[in-house]
């Protein structure tokens, strides 16, 4: 299947100017939290819906990095084959802080200036957002307010959805969501604007959490939701591999080596990603037992899967208590952590991409702001 990048790659450069897409590294992946699907039954979700799909890890850009250093320093068991997190920490994230071990790995990191890279894509977030795409297809003089506005109707719709979740995914398999049919949007939004009039009491902008009701059922009356339908019932993600490929694409210059995973090789083995008249072959796929940069990105991506799931599930308020309860080594690693997160995204700023609500953002911004104040 061809696959032309350069139209899609240069809108996203264009939205982006700031960004240097086109320099020359070697990127190095590992995946967590993916569920290959996510879909919804009667009962349940197939996966916990409240975490983020992470794919990421280490930036070559040419630094000798002493890795015999780091893995004498870590004293694993001499039978050990590979370095691996679970080798380092274990628990939430919370507990994975208490480690000495994971701090060797991160001061190792931090001193040696290793760049990081990751793609953390909230499940629930990314399955909504088209919920409110739809409805402003229907009301397009909403999009003259200008996209800080609509960022903020998505944020409010996952908020809502995630406070009631029971109800949202009770809601999405009664009507095989995404695939609605139009005689059911009537009713489908009916039911969300249902959940958006329950106390809902974090919800802090009341004024577009208004808008948003009002924009959803002017959709419910004029039976149209342009981009719900045409799909599988109740599949809320099929694939992820176009996380994998957009690197590949936006950094064609560069090369992608990600981990084993033969479900994502063979989808992307059948696109010919098209770069004017070459065809981009500028990835692998290798055994992380023989490559260190993988196994140092699995350890990366795990701690920040984590890291994600702490920051997803406790609000502000809840942040800043679990904070002061940090001992100095779990305040001592979360430092490194956002230091090194911060390092490299001055480095550049393309070596990041989230799809999640502002909510989640500010979230980053409280525990990164107490961080900085200690």
């Amino acid at each position: 299947m061809d696959f032309p990048v350069n139209e899609i790659r240069d809108g996203q450069k264009q939205l982006a100017p700031h960004i240097n897409f086109d320099e020359e590294y070697h990127f190095f992946y590992d995946e967590s939290n993916n569920p290959r699907k996510l879909y919804t039954r009667e009962t349940d979700f197939n996966t916990s819906i409240t975490g983020s799909f992470v794919l990421g890890g280490i930036v070559d850009n040419g630094i000798v990095f002493n890795f015999e250093e780091l893995w004498n320093s870590l004293q694993l068991q001499k039978n050990t084959k590979e370095l691996k997190f679970k080798h380092l920490a274990s628990g939430d994230f919370i507990n994975c802080l208490k480690s000495r071990k994971l701090n060797i790995f991160l001061k190792f990191i931090d001193d040696e200036d290793i760049l990081v890279h990751l793609s953390c894509i909230n499940l629930l977030y990314y399955s909504i957002v088209d919920i409110v795409d739809s409805a402003l297809m229907n009301r397009k003089e909403l999009f003259e307010l200008g996209p800080q506005f609509i960022a903020e109707l998505k944020d409010i719709m996952h908020q809502v959805l995630r406070e009631n979740l029971d109800e949202t995914r009770a809601l999405f398999f009664k009507y095989n969501y995404p695939n609605i049919s139009n005689e059911d949007i009537p009713e489908f939004i009916k039911e969300i604007i249902n959940i958006t009039n329950y106390k809902n009491r974090n919800i802090k902008n009341q004024k577009s959490l208004k808008i948003l009701k009002e924009t959803l059922d002017f959709s419910g009356d004029k039976q149209k939701m342009p981009f719900l339908g045409g799909e599988k019932n109740n599949m809320l993600i099929e694939e992820f591999y176009q996380f994998y490929i957009k690197q590949i694409y936006m950094f064609k210059n560069s090369y992608h080596t990600f981990d084993n995973e033969d479900a994502i090789q063979k989808i992307i083995g059948k696109f010919r990603l098209i770069d004017g008249k070459r065809i981009l072959e500028n990835y692998t796929f290798k055994d992380s037992q023989s490559d260190i940069m993988i196994q140092l990105s699995d350890i990366i991506v795990a701690l920040t899967s984590k890291y994600k799931i702490f920051i997803n599930n406790h609000s502000e308020e809840l942040i800043r208590l679990e904070f002061e309860k940090l001992s100095d080594l779990q305040r001592d690693n979360l430092k490194l952590y956002t230091k090194i997160i911060s390092k490299s995204d001055k480095y550049n700023p393309g070596f990041f991409h989230h799809i999640t609500g502002i909510t989640e953002v500010n979230r980053m911004l409280t525990l990164n702001n107490l961080i900085e104040n200690k």
